[in-house]
């Protein structure tokens, strides 16, 4: 009895805790502590289901390029840079740590390179190349790109020659963004006005966007083949030749950027008046992200403008407005366990101690 007193006590306890304050669904940190707080302007763009971060930063006051950087395991790692380099970008991210994006030599051109540890290699370029950049990879090694600004390639592996990928007929530009575990690719296609969302799978490109008026991009594909696709009005998913629109915030509209392999997809909304606000489509409803931080962070005047990425976990990369001094800041987003999972942890504990007890008094 006096077993179940205690635990209906602290259940109990718990219940009025969780009633009396907000639930936040998300705890947020802010990563641009991690690089000297409020001196240090950051930015995020991909998150491995390790919760490792890429992204880059620069000092805020200062008028100097953006700089690499990873995060992960609570520190702040500065990957390798060459003597010949000044400053460059990390864009993906691989399950098996493979980072992919470009430096700034001063020969004055950009490179595509790859992390690997500490090691750092740059991809072969085509003939004629004045600029490369490594726009994703995969757990394979497989690196997506571009080269000249506007013209998508695909090495194999990280010494492979580059193959130039395929447009739709007509087209002479176009950009890859994401390349998933099966090796298919998406971005867009295009020709002057007219661009359009592609994939590209065993050497085909494919138009995914016929159906839609005006522009398309595919911003991002999982390992199921569920592709992210931003259209003039909205976005949408495409799957297996169906687009299904996810539903806009309120009078906003939806930009989705990534997709998880559950299918959870996070972007952001823009409004007419100038405001975006980062956003979690569970299924096709929207939900403000920024609902669903503690009270005290949304008092302290934060806003998240923009979700970047999610893992298979749920963590999210954000990008955040600082209240006070206006920069732009990069966060990561940790889910909370509702208070009903605490309620059932503990009800677990209480009676298997209960069990114990009982056993011994036997």
């Amino acid at each position: 009895m006096t077993i179940l007193r205690h635990l209906g006590t602290t259940i109990g306890s718990l219940m009025l805790l969780t009633s009396s304050y907000a639930y936040a669904a998300y705890t947020f940190i802010d990563l641009s502590e991690k690089v000297g707080g409020l001196l240090a302007s950051t930015s995020v763009t991909s998150i491995n289901n390790s919760s490792v971060v890429v992204g880059d930063w620069r000092p805020a006051a200062a008028d100097v390029p953006s700089r690499p950087i990873v995060w992960g395991d609570g520190v702040v790692k500065n990957p390798f840079l060459p003597p010949n380099s000044t400053w460059g970008y990390l864009r993906d991210i691989s399950n098996t740590g493979l980072i992919v994006g470009n430096l700034y030599t001063y020969s004055g051109r950009n490179t595509a390179a790859l992390w690997q540890g500490n090691n750092l290699s740059f991809l072969k370029d085509p003939i004629g190349t004045y600029e490369s950049v490594a726009t994703a990879v995969n757990d394979s090694g497989q690196i997506a790109g571009i080269y000249n600004g506007s013209i998508p390639i695909l090495w194999a592996n990280a010494t492979a020659d580059p193959v130039i990928l395929p447009l739709l007929s007509g087209h002479s530009a176009g950009i890859v963004n994401a390349i998933n575990n099966s090796g298919q690719l998406v971005g867009n296609s295009s020709t002057g006005s007219v661009i359009q969302a592609v994939l590209w799978e065993d050497g085909n490109v494919v138009n995914l966007a016929s159906s839609l008026s005006g522009r398309s991009i595919a911003n991002d594909i999982n390992d199921a083949g569920q592709i992210l696709i931003q259209g003039q009005g909205g976005s949408y998913i495409w799957e297996n030749g169906v687009l299904d629109a996810l539903d806009n915030l309120g009078s906003g509209i939806s930009v989705a950027n990534g997709i998880n392999n559950l299918g959870q997809v996070i972007g952001r909304t823009d409004f007419g008046d100038g405001y975006s606000y980062a956003t979690l489509w569970n299924g096709s409803t929207p939900i403000d992200l920024n609902s669903q931080l503690d009270p005290e962070i949304v008092h302290a005047g934060w806003v998240l403008y923009s979700a970047v990425d999610i893992n298979d976990s749920g963590w999210i990369t954000a990008l955040a407005h600082h209240p006070v001094s206006g920069t732009q800041v990069a966060v990561l987003l940790s889910p909370v366990p509702e208070p009903e999972a605490y309620v059932m942890l503990l009800a677990g504990l209480g009676l298997l101690g209960l069990r114990q007890r009982r056993k011994q008094g036997q």
